[in-house]
């Protein structure tokens, strides 16, 4: 089965499969109500696809996307407790049919947020699924990444993004140039 058009300028894509891919995590986070994380030794690359996984979900969603970078666990606690504030204890526990806007949290800055901050995040989401949050991981591929990507089991999804060969980066030049960048 061919995936839809989600209106992605193909330009954008180090690789032709690379909007496929993106397509994939964008529908899990909207459709399936997953969490993904997508790993790279390239901070470039995580800035890009960040945004371009942000800016189709903010077009074509219901989902809030707000950007995250929690510093301290008692700064993620205090962001949860606030999405939290407006709900019941059982309206927060519901599994099925939240009325909570559909959230989901951009966490730009990997590195600086621990395994402990991710995996209590995790918890959390777990625990509370009538938050009806879901979390888009940019993470540097390091030793911590795996971790990170395993405190969220199935609900998850993760895409190691590798860096450009060398024909791949002289082709995007050239699309470039041919475009006037």
């Amino acid at each position: 089965m061919d995936s839809p058009d989600l209106g992605y300028t193909p330009d954008l894509f180090v690789r032709p499969d690379d909007k496929v891919r993106l397509d994939r995590m964008v529908r899990a986070v909207s459709d399936e109500q997953l969490s993904v994380a997508f790993i790279s030794h390239s901070d470039a690359l995580l800035d890009h696809y960040g945004r371009l996984v942000a800016e189709h979900l903010r077009r074509t969603s219901r989902l809030a996307v707000e950007i995250y970078s929690p510093d301290s666990t008692d700064a993620l606690i205090d962001r949860f407790n606030r999405i939290l504030a407006s709900m019941s204890v059982s309206e927060a526990l519901k599994i099925e049919g939240s009325m909570a806007p559909s959230r989901l949290l951009l966490v730009y800055d990997g590195r600086a947020t621990g395994v402990r901050e991710v995996q209590l995040l995790a918890r959390l989401l777990k625990d509370f699924p009538g938050a009806n949050t879901r979390v888009a991981l940019l993470l540097h591929a390091h030793a911590d990444a795996p971790k990170k990507v395993e405190a969220f089991g199935k609900r998850m999804v993760h895409w190691e993004l590798s860096l450009p060969s060398t024909s791949e980066k002289q082709a995007l030049l050239e699309r470039a140039a041919s475009q006037g960048g």
